[in-house]
């Protein structure tokens, strides 16, 4: 129709919804101060792969939405997406325990796949859980052919199967990179989809 012809024409957003892979496990075994040190970890590295204009928020629990603003093609969003991965793969001192982390991501694109919160949401939350059938550290698209036939995937960068490294090296690396790392900026923006109907 001319009305999705002509919000083609606009810049699209991509919806990112992001899930904590083994976050449950981690709070089971190792605790709750070390899931409150991950959640946090998390939105730090979420915040620093994202430019000024884009929205990260937590959605509950150990998911977050990363909104990207002004995106031209999907590919934008995949590498978004694998930047965020290789974030939380780098290895990261939380509570004296130097771990590794891992996501699954479900993307949905405005307008294209939805025109509403609700139903982008739904969308990538569908797309995620297909990533995390995938395997740990990886990405789907609520439009399979979204990237066309060359489409992305990531690889596994690390997992809960060996998230404990006790190497004095190992440490002052990480230490060194959270001191780079910014500060988590959590926003609950959801509302910039409006502006856009």
């Amino acid at each position: 129709t001319e009305h999705r012809r002509a919000c083609r024409l606009k810049s699209s957003l991509a919806l990112i919804l992001f899930d904590v892979d083994h976050f449950k496990q981690i709070n089971d075994t190792l605790g709750h101060a070390v899931g409150d040190e991950v959640l946090q970890l998390t939105a730090r590295c979420l915040v620093g792969s994202v430019r000024a204009s884009d929205t990260v928020s937590r959605h509950g629990g150990d998911e977050f939405l990363i909104l990207l603003d002004d995106v031209s093609q999907a590919s934008d969003a995949a590498a978004v997406a694998e930047k965020v991965i290789a974030a939380l793969g780098m290895p990261a001192l939380i509570c004296e325990h130097v771990m590794r982390l891992t996501a699954s991501i479900g993307v949905s694109i405005y307008p294209a796949d939805g025109e509403t919160a609700p139903a982008l949401i739904a969308l990538a939350d569908a797309a995620m859980y297909r990533a995390k059938r995938q395997g740990c550290g990886s990405f789907e698209f609520h439009d399979a052919q979204a990237l066309g036939d060359a489409q992305l995937q990531t690889q596994v960068l690390g997992s809960l199967r060996a998230p404990l490294l006790n190497h004095e090296k190992a440490r002052q690396e990480v230490e060194l990179r959270q001191q780079q790392l910014q500060q988590a900026n959590e926003h609950l923006l959801l509302s910039a989809l409006g502006a856009q109907e």
